[in-house]
């Protein structure tokens, strides 16, 4: 009937594909990255530079370190000698495209273990897990329970 106006239970049926477009385009643009690369801090340290101050490991880690425009991608290197003690730390520009999943991967021999964490966002090489990270996983959260409750 013309002129009427829908009940109230039916008058926020909009409400769900709206939140649900506006949550999947917010993470959408979170995870978009420029044709010019992204940017990565890039330092190293080791145990035996005793001349130099640590800036760079993750207990240790400042922002004012160097950075530099990646097209592969960021990486954080830990290699741990045979007995588990820290040898070198270094944060870059992802040495391999194709191995880029935001995750970390352990390569052992038998000298040396390497965990190797790699990401492709701005700055994510800067701790554990870089804020987009994070915001992805929130945002992708968040779009989940909507779907379930509705």
């Amino acid at each position: 009937m013309l002129g009427r106006r829908p009940s109230s239970s039916n008058s926020n049926w909009f409400l769900l594909p709206v939140t649900t477009v506006v949550l999947v385009g917010f993470f959408c643009l979170s995870t978009l990255q420029t044709v010019e690369g992204v940017q990565c801090y890039v330092c190293s340290w080791s145990p035996a530079d005793s001349n130099r101050v640590d800036v760079c490991t993750r207990k240790n880690f400042s922002e004012s370190v160097r950075t530099h425009s990646c097209e592969t991608g960021c990486e954080t290197v830990t290699v741990f000698d045979k007995n588990g003690r820290l040898d070198f730390f270094y944060r870059n520009c992802a040495a391999n495209t194709s191995s880029i999943t935001g995750t970390c991967v352990n390569e052992t021999s038998k000298a040396i273990t390497k965990e190797i964490c790699n990401c492709n966002s701005n700055y994510c090489n800067q701790s554990s897990g870089g804020l987009q990270q994070q915001l992805g996983v929130l945002l992708s959260g968040i779009l989940a329970l909507l779907m379930i409750q509705f």
